[in-house]
């Protein structure tokens, strides 16, 4: 478990089943084709096939800068990940850097100070969002290489001490009826008439070990809360009812187990162009929740 203040992954280790040997990886995400996994060894970045071993490693592109979080682009072909100069609030100057594979090329992408960045997602090809210190995302566009910040939206914290857990929800959310739930057992609604557009947010927690544990084998793992998670994308069509996009990720603690099921139903009537608008404002939704879920200590 990490000591103290600073980015941590869980890490991982690769056993060699055929002389029972195993070794330290380190820390980092899984590509999104399942088949590769970064991780920082100190200040190198190393790239592990997940079934032939080191692929690849390199140093960090900012010598003196600590290492920070990584992201794999959706085809897994490359990755981002950021350095700071302090691990501890105040995070410092930030620095963006791309790294492309086979060849190992570095690019700094940016370098801020004002705002400096904690946390980076790359889920769409032609840009990637990062999360400053006070969790408000930003975009940065690859191919022109700028930064903006998105609509401001108000957020309010959820959580609860004895379930461990803490994330943020946007303060307009309604809690479905708020008298009759549980901190275990939450249910937020963006709005309460689905044909206006619908956000609708199932949040559970379970001790680690209770039966019924979800399937995960057709799962992509991620990393939330510095801890190796697991997404589900939804299918679709009718058993999706009225939502279109919908998407479950598992996250599990050292005592608690938590889902997150967003399901996103666009305006009814609406055409093809707003219902893409409306997933794409739902995916950047469950980006911000993801980047603010905590487990207490």
């Amino acid at each position: 478990m990490p000591d103290g203040c600073g980015y941590w992954e869980r890490p991982i280790t690769r056993l060699d089943v055929t002389n029972r040997i195993s070794k330290g990886l380190g820390g980092g995400p899984l590509s999104p084709d399942g088949a590769k996994i970064a991780t920082w060894q100190g200040q190198e970045l190393v790239v592990w096939d997940v079934n032939q071993g080191e692929l690849a490693h390199a140093q960090a592109a900012v010598p003196d800068a600590m290492p920070g979080p990584i992201a794999w682009a959706p085809d897994s072909q490359a990755l981002v990940y950021l350095q700071t100069t302090s691990d501890c609030p105040t995070l410092g100057k930030s620095y963006v850097v791309r790294l492309d594979l086979p060849g190992l090329k570095h690019t700094l992408l940016l370098k801020s100070e004002t705002p400096s960045f904690g946390s980076v997602i790359w889920d769409t090809p032609d840009r990637i969002s990062l999360f400053d210190e006070t969790s408000k995302r930003w975009e940065f566009i690859l191919a022109t290489r700028t930064l903006t910040p998105t609509a401001d939206v108000q957020w309010q914290q959820i959580s609860d001490m004895w379930w461990k857990y803490s994330f943020e929800v946007p303060a307009s959310w309604l809690l479905s009826e708020p008298g009759m739930t549980f901190p275990d057992r939450l249910v937020f609604l963006s709005d309460q008439v689905v044909d206006n557009g619908l956000m609708k947010l199932d949040f559970a927690a379970d001790p680690v070990g209770k039966p019924d544990a979800p399937d995960l084998s057709a799962a992509e793992a991620i990393t939330v809360a510095n801890r190796l998670a697991w997404v589900i994308q939804g299918e679709g069509g009718e058993a999706s009812g009225p939502f279109l996009f919908d998407t479950t990720v598992y996250v599990t603690g050292s005592e608690y187990r938590y889902s997150l099921w967003l399901g996103c139903a666009p305006p009814a009537g609406s055409d093809e162009e707003i219902q893409n608008e409306f997933v794409a404002e739902c995916k950047t939704t469950l980006e911000h929740i993801l980047a603010s879920f905590q487990i207490i200590p």
